[in-house]
């Protein structure tokens, strides 16, 4: 082996120990979105997401798209590049209006605060990872589109970082991909991706049970139990190229432990 591709192949292994390992990660086709349904406010689904880019940008540029109102992008992106202490990046960050919000639906915990901190360590590394914030501003959630906004603004993110491999963490209900006949002028955000020309494989989280953080209208949000599905595996991915029940596969995720809101953080 070439001097140049064995010091290559080496700091490649090298890069790739600092991962928890995926088992059958590389089963997913490469020219494809990624996108990992879940359930929100668990510890897992961000920390399994997490650990796919990790993989993942031991080898390619990644794109990561979650599901966080556009208005946080300038925040997410300091939080990620400042050379601020901590306590002081997390402050400005919590000032958004989703992290103060009276609704804690999950996708504002502290999981997703883990997530932004493992993405800021791999890029210290000198991995290639981009964040982009997907859904409408805070205050018009209720009034716009959701699925067609987080589309158009996730296509114009892919012409932006063409040579990205494209991965995205997104509620299960805007992941799901039904027949072409089921949809209505109702589709969903993969489901537009897909109209759109683009390849899509659809992950759903599944578990062995545990707890989550919530909303559960009329109750309040909060930790709540969540089934068991699938308690034979963990860290662990199936794949099948044609979709069931609106996705393409599965990606297991243990137990659930809940996430509470990141609001909650002492820095």
């Amino acid at each position: 082996m070439p001097l140049l591709a064995l010091l290559m192949f080496a700091a490649s292994a090298t890069n790739s120990q600092s991962c928890s390992n995926i088992d059958r990660l590389s089963s997913l086709p490469e020219d494809s979105t990624i996108i990992f349904g879940e359930v929100h406010g668990s510890q897992e689904s961000p920390q399994f997401v997490a650990e796919a880019v990790c993989m993942l940008s031991v080898n390619h540029n990644v794109l990561l798209a979650i599901e966080l109102p556009d208005e946080e992008q300038g925040r997410v992106g300091r939080y990620l590049t400042s050379s601020a202490s901590r306590k002081e990046r997390l402050a400005t960050l919590l000032r958004g209006p989703i992290w103060q919000s009276e609704i804690q639906d999950g996708r504002s915990s502290k999981g997703m605060i883990k997530l932004l901190d493992r993405i800021r360590e791999l890029r210290d590394e000198g991995r290639s990872i981009e964040v982009v914030t997907l859904d409408v501003p805070w205050d018009t959630s209720r009034q716009v589109n959701r699925d067609e906004h987080m589309a158009q603004r996730f296509m114009a993110a892919l012409i932006a970082h063409p040579d990205a491999t494209p991965i995205v963490q997104i509620g299960n209900y805007h992941a799901r991909v039904r027949p072409k006949d089921e949809r209505g002028a109702s589709e969903s955000f993969a489901e537009r991706l897909e109209s759109a020309g683009h390849s899509v494989a659809v992950l759903r989280s599944s578990q062995s049970g545990g707890k989550v953080w919530v909303c559960r209208p009329p109750a309040p949000c909060g930790i709540y139990d969540w089934p068991s599905v699938d308690p034979q595996w963990k860290w662990r991915i199936e794949y099948d190229m044609s979709p069931k029940d609106g996705f393409h596969g599965i990606y297991y995720i243990g137990e659930m432990t809940p996430s509470q809101p990141a609001r909650e953080i002492t820095p």
